[in-house]
């Protein structure tokens, strides 16, 4: 029942642990490129204890890369609490992102891969209007965002162009994590 073997090297020794999966739990649910696994670990020491390990594709880690001051598009954030805050983004650049990378409290439970709707932000008309339609999977995942509006959609899914140079977006006071309801 062995399914892995990890050793890692700690302060000039080696410290050993196993892996194991009992056969009856379940290995793995995906929820689009996010894969969670539950795992029994069982230490050299012989300890028992229960670890999630999560695991995403590569391209969701590393950080936006920002532009040189004046040479990016105009974004601003309306928070929860009504501050206003403006940042500059590289052209193609999801406001999910830009938001995380801006210290800007906008959830996206599912790193952008369209399996909640925690990042839904309400864009401002004028914007909305120069955006493209939204897909059936967002449309479907923005059917669960709470407070809902016409001009809802999940941050995630909108790229800073040119076209949406100065986007007003609102974030919403609550998110509705549908993702984390399932596997409970």
């Amino acid at each position: 029942m062995l399914r892995g073997l990890i050793s890692s090297r700690l302060r000039n020794s080696f410290h050993v642990t196993r892996l194991i999966i009992p056969a009856s739990f379940p290995t793995q649910r995906a929820f689009s490129s996010v894969v969670f696994r539950q795992l029994l670990h069982i230490s050299s020491f012989g300890l028992q204890q229960h670890r999630c390990l999560h695991a995403s594709a590569v391209d969701r880690h590393g950080s936006v890369e920002r532009p040189a001051p004046g040479t990016g598009y105009s974004v601003t954030y309306i928070t929860s609490d009504n501050e206003k805050i403006t940042v500059e983004a590289k052209d193609g650049t999801n406001l999910l992102e830009l938001a995380h990378a801006n210290g800007i409290d906008l959830e996206g439970a599912c790193e952008g891969s369209l399996a909640c709707s925690t990042c839904h932000v309400v864009v401002d008309q004028e914007y909305y209007d120069k955006l493209s339609e939204p897909s059936d999977e967002e449309n479907d995942m923005l059917d669960l965002a709470f407070g809902l509006t016409e001009r809802s959609r999940l941050g995630c899914q909108i790229h800073v162009t040119k076209d949406l140079d100065g986007i007003v977006v609102q974030i919403p006071r609550a998110t509705r994590n549908v993702q984390q309801a399932k596997m409970h």
